[in-house]
């Protein structure tokens, strides 16, 4: 899709019209070549460059103004940005801890599974050391009648 059309062209002079607003004519400026200049200049009668003078000089307000509403605007934005990623980061550490908490828990069952499992294998040395001792015994007796 040729995006072009979507433009309003209206809103733009051509090339060499400067748009000094609705109520007021362009300014037209006239191109000249040189013959010791490689590129072509643009020429405007003395009372455009007045009327062009005095606009871009009554706008440096209108710069400071803007650049100052733009840095104002930048940072309640970074503002908001911080406080969102504070948030987030004390949200993740509520949750590590959480995590943390449930690891421990974790932990310690095993631990106790463990030991458990440690006490009935050490159980199970003696019931194994017992049952062979009768079995050692019991054939040695029957051997030796």
């Amino acid at each position: 899709m040729n995006l072009l059309w979507l433009i309003p062209w209206t809103m733009y002079g051509a090339a060499n019209e400067i748009i000094m607003g609705e109520h007021e004519d362009p300014i037209v400026a006239e191109r000249i070549e040189l013959t010791d200049h490689r590129d072509p200049l643009m020429a405007i009668p003395v009372r455009d460059w007045v009327r062009l003078k005095r606009r871009a000089e009554s706008a440096l307000g209108y710069c400071d103004s803007s650049i100052s509403a733009a840095v104002k605007s930048a940072h309640e934005q970074c503002l908001v940005e911080i406080s969102q990623a504070v948030s987030m980061q004390e949200q993740s550490t509520a949750d590590s801890q959480q995590m943390i908490a449930a690891l421990q828990l974790s932990l310690d069952l095993k631990r106790e599974e463990l030991q458990a499992a440690r006490a009935t294998t050490e159980t199970m040395t003696w019931v194994s050391i017992g049952v062979g001792a009768v079995a050692l015994t019991s054939t040695l007796l029957w051997v030796t009648k």
